[in-house]
């Protein structure tokens, strides 16, 4: 005998045969590839990475791979905010990043309804959680949960130090560290702290660093597994600050933007580039995106425009993969004053500079809402 072992479908030979499900490619499966069955193997040559199907509903098949990677189609959620000038609502809206089209409902947050919150997740391991804001009276200091993956109402996860309107919210992705910078407090005065939670777990938050400034109106992105958060500083502001998430360094002056205002922030993730949409710094709406190069310190780059003057703008984003990101227009300023919440949703190829396209609606009017996805890895 030789002792060389070779394929062999031959049960009489007595060799293993690959089994009839499993697929081999130079790249990973994606949620739109359909196997006959559950347990279906797919098997990546090029990272060496098994991958079983562990959902096989049509085109929206999940995959999970041996070594931690998750396959499945990516959902962006834009939860809570306010619908008129004096209502707030508690609705979770939910959008597949990968194809147009409008939100469904995906279920509501806890009561009381809240607008000026901010929003952040684990990426991947499909957790959002949503910090402060306010009910029209009182400033929250309270930290909300939801699965991203599965409908259904959120849930308290724990409260940080001090009730605030207006902050931002970021995270390091799958290493599962969100954090919640800025905001105003009650009696009005600004704040800078800047405080984390691990998003798998729930409990209080605690105490990380400063930003350089104390402000609210503020908005959050970061490249995900790469550690570095990126605040735009908020009211009346063109500046960033940036961080890094697992340290308890101070946050720093990273360069400017046309709109550090109640903007939409968002990135592709590890692949470095982080967007800042709408917003406005003199009272006024703005339309305008630009962009920076989270890696390297300097001032933002022109991008494109929206479709419309904005503020009170959320964004979130399907990360490296997916390379898109997805904006709530949330407040209408036209004609020199505000106008009514929009449903609007628009969407940038993050990678590509240009103006966004029409992606869809939200089910009802909403601004100063919170976003997250599972897009990060």
């Amino acid at each position: 005998m030789s002792g060389e072992v070779k394929q062999n479908t031959s049960v009489a030979s007595g060799a293993i045969a690959t089994a009839s499900s499993a697929t081999e490619s130079a790249s990973d499966p994606v949620y739109n590839t359909n196997p006959e069955n559950v347990g279906a193997e797919w098997h990546n040559t090029t990272s060496g990475e098994i991958f079983i199907c562990n959902d096989n509903t049509v085109n929206d098949n999940t995959w999970l791979g041996q070594k931690g990677t998750n396959v499945a189609r990516t959902r962006g959620l834009f939860m809570m905010g306010q619908y008129t000038a004096s209502g707030n609502t508690r609705s979770i809206d939910v959008f597949t990043i990968d194809t147009p089209g409008n939100a469904t409902d995906y279920g509501d947050m806890p009561s009381p309804a809240l607008m000026a919150v901010a929003g952040s997740d684990n990426g991947t391991l499909g957790r959002a959680v949503v910090f402060g804001g306010s009910d029209g009276t009182t400033y929250m200091n309270t930290i909300l949960y939801t699965s991203i993956e599965s409908t259904g109402t959120g849930a308290s996860f724990g409260t940080f130090s001090e009730g605030v309107y207006g902050p931002a919210a970021c995270s390091n992705a799958t290493n599962d560290r969100a954090v919640k910078a800025g905001g105003v407090k009650q009696p009005w005065a600004y704040v800078n702290s800047i405080q984390y939670i691990t998003v798998s777990t729930t409990g209080d938050a605690t105490d990380l660093s400063d930003m350089s400034v104390s402000n609210f109106g503020c908005s959050g992105t970061s490249n995900g597994t790469n550690d570095r958060g990126i605040i735009a500083t908020g009211s009346t502001r063109t500046s960033l600050d940036y961080f890094t998430i697992s340290s308890t360094s101070n946050a720093a002056d990273f360069g400017d933007v046309t709109n550090a205002a109640y903007c939409g922030a968002f990135s592709n993730g590890t692949s470095e580039r982080a967007c800042f949409a709408g917003g406005s710094t003199a009272g006024t709406g703005g339309n305008t995106i630009d962009y920076v190069t989270m890696s390297s310190l300097g001032n933002g780059t022109t991008f494109g425009t929206l479709s419309h003057l904005t503020d009170w703008t959320v964004a979130t984003s399907s990360g490296s993969v997916g390379d898109r990101g997805l904006i709530c227009l949330g407040q209408d300023y036209t004609g020199g004053s505000y106008q009514s919440r929009v449903k609007t949703v628009e969407y940038v190829t993050i990678s590509t500079p240009g103006n966004s396209t029409d992606f869809g609606d939200c089910t009802d009017l909403r601004a100063a809402c919170a976003g997250a996805s599972n897009g990060m890895t």
